[in-house]
């Protein structure tokens, strides 16, 4: 074996048998091209010239004996293209960061620059708002694909597990920010600011701040009230200045923890519980409640949905038309909306069309995968993935089903 090319950039080591496997390079835009990187981020300037390039097979073939990695996201980015068209943006961007180092930020042509100016532009918005970049940035965190940005971006683990964890979160809670509270929380951890002012003063970490707050308490509890208003949004959601410091100095349990004590707060009914006295048996029957509020409002959903289904078949190949139905039949069910509209995003309805039959496998599958990635609860999971095969697989399309709702 004979190493025929050795690039700079990706450092794409090729090793072919003979001289007429040697890499070419690729022509883009009439330009030749041998490295990736270069190649990547010209596709991605020229965004619809660069996704027929992917999605015609041109890339695949030209890599096909040379690089492997390259061919394997082409090829599969071809496939879910082909797949659902509709997607077409989002795949190619999910291509330029798997194929390439790419370290700059790219959308549909536009260049949102590399991280350190990407902060700048989100600090900016954080006083005078840019609607195009916090769509954008909504966008990318709810699909959570800015994490696969963030990978090319930095080689800081902290920083690439606190962007999944929003990633996560915004999924969860969608009501909880808009997209200007997302944009100052990403503000905050992608800078690393593990500083906090808070009431003309300066707080590098959580002792510090936790005995400026103990002495008000000391001296009065009304100016403890008064002081602490500064730290949350509401009754109970933080401040995502605060949130993204706690994030930065490495408190990520105790953010995850205190929303699981959010749910404690809505299920007894109170605006005024003691964090430091809640159980995990308060948790517990937190989650007892929230499945209980669920399960009673899914009353008549089944038939309603079915009914969606069977008068507009055609609205699941459309991704937007059949999440804005959702909305126009169930106004008053958004977490039903959100699951049902998640396993769609996740080609429940493909998986459906090619099963001979639907079994608790098939059912376990995508409950695993809700639970897995949206942190969604079993009984809330299996409701709607039950829903999904009894009233498209068995009702609409006749398939044999063992599921029941």
């Amino acid at each position: 074996m004979k190493l025929m090319e050795k690039y700079t950039g990706r450092r794409l080591d090729v090793q072919m048998s003979n001289d007429n496997n040697q890499q070419k390079p690729f022509i883009f835009m009439q330009k030749p091209y041998m490295n990736i990187d270069r190649l990547v981020e010209t596709m991605a300037l020229n965004w619809k010239e660069g996704r027929q390039a992917v999605f015609s097979g041109k890339i695949r073939d030209h890599f096909k004996h040379t690089n492997k990695e390259i061919t394997l996201c082409s090829s599969n980015a071809e496939k879910d293209f082909h797949a659902n068209s509709k997607d077409g943006n989002i795949i190619f961007w999910k291509w330029i960061y798997k194929a390439s180092k790419v370290e700059r930020l790219y959308w549909e042509g536009k260049d949102y620059g590399n991280l350190p100016e990407l902060i700048s532009l989100l600090k900016k918005s954080t006083l005078s708002s840019d609607k195009e970049l916090e769509q954008l940035l909504g966008m990318l965190v709810k699909e959570k694909l800015l994490s696969s940005y963030i990978v090319n971006a930095t080689q800081k683990t902290s920083v690439v597990e606190n962007v999944k964890l929003i990633e996560k979160y915004y999924n969860r809670q969608n009501s909880r920010f808009d997209r200007k509270k997302l944009t100052t929380l990403l503000y905050v951890v992608l800078s690393e600011n593990k500083s906090f002012d808070y009431d003309l003063k300066n707080y590098n970490n959580i002792k510090d701040l936790s005995d400026y707050l103990q002495g008000l308490a000391d001296s009065s509890m009304g100016k403890l009230q008064s002081k602490t208003k500064a730290l949350f949004l509401d009754d109970y959601n933080l401040n995502p200045y605060f949130e993204g410091w706690l994030m930065n100095i490495g408190r990520i349990k105790e953010v995850s923890l205190w929303n699981e004590k959010f749910q404690v707060g809505k299920a007894k009914g109170v605006n005024d519980i003691d964090m430091d006295e809640v159980t995990e048996d308060d948790i517990i029957v937190a989650q007892k409640a929230n499945t209980e509020d669920f399960m009673r409002d899914i009353k008549g959903f089944e038939s309603e949905f079915l009914n969606l289904l069977t008068k507009y078949p055609e609205s699941i190949n459309d991704k937007r038309q059949f999440l804005g139905l959702l909305k126009d039949y169930f106004p008053q069910n958004p977490m039903q909306i959100n699951l049902i509209n998640s396993l769609h995003t996740m080609e429940i309805v493909k998986a459906i069309k090619e099963a001979d039959s639907l079994n608790t496998t098939f059912l376990y599958r995508f409950v695993k995968k809700l639970s897995d990635e949206q942190g969604i609860r079993k009984e809330a999971a299996t409701w709607a993935v039950s829903l999904w095969c009894v009233s498209y697989g068995e009702r609409v399309l006749g398939i044999p089903c063992e599921i029941s709702i």
